[in-house]
Order: C-alpha cells, then sequence, then structure tokens
C-alpha cells in the first residue's frame, strides 16, 4: 500500500547537539567529562515537569560549586544545539509532494519550547505530538496509539523515521513501515527506494 504519512522523530534527525557541547560545558565549568556524560544520561528523567528540570540544573550549578545561575547553566546546553538543514528542506520537499509529515518526538519540558521558539520546528510539520505534553515516552505502545489517533493514514500507510532502533520496535508491532535514522544522505537514498521524492 502507498505511504501517505511520514513520522519524524526531532532529536538526533531535524536537530542535534554541536559536535563537542560536552566538551566545551566541560572546559566551561571545569568538570570532568566523564561526570557530565553520567549526569546527563539520566537527564530524561528529570525532563517530565518544569519544577524536576529546574532541580536538575540547581544541582548540577551546586555540585560543581558554579558561580553562573541555573539559567544560565542551561542555557550552555541550548546554544549547543543547530538545525540539521538538510533534513528541513527534505521535509519541506516531502510535504510539497502531498504527503502528510508529523513529528514525534520525546521532548523535555524545558528544552524543547525553547528549540521550537528558535527555529520554529513545528510550522516545518502538518501536526504532532511531544512526549512533555503527554503522559507517556516512546516507546511506551500507548503514546503510538495517540500518534494514531491524529491521522487519518493507517499504520500501513505510515513510514515511521527513528534514529533509535528500540523506538522503532512499537511502531511495527503496531503495522507501520519503519525507517532507522542514520544520516541525511542515507534517509534520502531510503525515500527515492519508496519513490517519496
Amino acid at each position: 500500500m502507498k505511504i501517505k504519512t511520514l513520522v519524524f522523530d526531532l532529536g538526533g534527525i531535524l536537530y542535534k547537539h554541536s559536535e563537542n557541547w560536552l566538551v566545551d560545558m566541560s572546559r566551561k565549568y571545569n568538570i570532568p567529562i566523564k561526570e557530565l556524560e553520567k549526569i546527563f544520561k539520566d537527564y530524561n528523567k528529570y525532563a517530565t515537569s518544569n519544577e524536576k528540570s529546574k532541580r536538575f540544573w540547581i544541582d548540577l550549578k551546586e555540585k560543581f560549586d558554579i558561580s553562573d545561575s541555573w539559567k544560565k547553566v542551561r542555557q550552555t546546553m541550548l546554544d549547543s544545539i543547530i538545525l540539521v538543514k538538510e533534513i528541513v528542506r527534505l521535509i519541506r520537499k516531502i510535504r510539497q509532494k502531498g504527503y502528510e509529515v508529523l513529528f514525534f518526538a520525546n521532548s523535555h519540558v524545558d528544552l524543547t519550547p525553547e528549540i521550537n521558539k528558535k527555529y520554529k520546528i513545528t510550522k516545518e510539520f502538518d501536526g504532532g505530538l511531544f512526549s512533555h505534553e503527554h503522559a507517556f515516552f516512546k516507546p511506551d505502545k500507548r503514546f503510538y496509539k495517540k500518534l494514531l489517533k491524529i491521522t487519518t493514514s493507517k499504520p500501513k500507510e505510515i513510514l515511521f523515521i527513528d534514529d533509535t532502533k528500540r523506538n522503532l520496535e512499537p511502531a511495527a508491532e503496531l503495522g507501520m513501515h519503519t525507517l532507522l535514522f542514520k544520516n541525511p544522505l542515507q534517509l534520502t537514498k531510503k525515500l527515492k527506494e519508496y519513490g517519496i521524492i
């Protein structure tokens, strides 16, 4: 059956951290890089409410005796996020061809609205879901069922694109086509194979 809807993850595909953002933060605040890697590994747990997120940044500031305000420390992370322009162009091309394009992202209550404000990400899509606005995160199947409610396409008419393999599994179980994103060139090639572009 013909693909009618494409669903994109955002972080790691449409936008990403600059290559050396942890190194930059490590140098700026004199924090060992291994410590930062360990701390940010758990960041998603704190990204579900403004209160938890604020606590995360305050704890980071206090643990390493940082003189900057917690908001300034957080801004260091925000400033490291860059838009992948090849993907923006690709999405525009897909929409021009009449496909519905949705976003479906695990998001952070404090960072995602700021990123969207800076890059106007949601205007590039026909709609979508941010996890911080719902009670679920990928790969929770209940979140995917919410996705199916915002499109008229059947699961077999949807191509679901994500850069994390485990996030593809519930989509496949629900009958969607899935594609593991590696880089813009690989994605372009795969979309050509599907006859989408």
